[in-house]
């Protein structure tokens, strides 16, 4: 099977500012443009996975069943956790 390129030439409208500020970072580090904007990209998405992790975390600190399931894992566990942490 034949797989497609790695990369992709795609053109988007940036403004000036930022297209300045990613030249700026890329020379700073000494990489590719492109590779300034793909870590800001992975970085941005990741900021947004963690922002709805955090919210299920916060409605899971709220939800009776979900503490229930939490204290009694804790408790099966709490031995080989003293033990882990001991070493």
């Amino acid at each position: 099977m034949k797989s497609g390129p790695s990369t992709l030439k795609r053109t988007y409208n940036l403004s000036a500012g930022t297209i300045e500020e990613v030249q700026r970072i890329a020379v700073e580090l000494r990489v590719p443009q492109d590779s300034v904007v793909t870590e800001a990209v992975r970085e941005f998405a990741r900021m947004r996975r963690d922002a709805r992790d955090s919210i299920a975390w916060a409605a899971a600190a709220l939800d009776p069943e979900f503490q229930r399931e939490m204290a009694a894992i804790a408790t099966e566990f709490a031995e080989d956790d003293l033990t882990a942490w001991n070493r």
